[in-house]
């Protein structure tokens, strides 16, 4: 999250009050960790990368009855910019460009 300048927060869960009352209160394990409570109150536990991403939005949703002319992956300005110039050609384009952070 912090690579892609995403809003969070990351607590103590052994030393911060406020923390341990939360824990306690979603009835936190510690075959829950690692865990993230996301902005609508949904509590992901013992997820993966993936799991966080879906649930955030960074992963599109694919129909997979839909045929695409073109796929461009990448998060350069090279696949950006080849997926605008397909884009605006009208084509079915679907495009997986995310700005990452150093």
């Amino acid at each position: 999250m912090r690579r892609n300048d995403y809003p969070h927060t990351v607590i103590d869960a052994c030393a911060d009050p406020d923390a341990i009352a939360l824990l306690e209160r979603i009835s936190a394990s510690i075959e829950d960790f690692p865990l993230v409570i996301c902005p609508d109150g949904t509590v992901l536990r013992a997820l993966d990368e993936n799991q966080v991403a879906t649930q955030l939005g960074w992963l599109p949703e694919f129909d997979p009855a839909h045929v695409y002319d073109v796929a461009v992956v990448g998060a350069g300005s090279s696949p950006c910019a080849a997926t605008a110039r397909r884009y605006r050609s009208n084509s079915k384009t679907t495009r997986s460009c995310r700005r990452r952070r150093s």
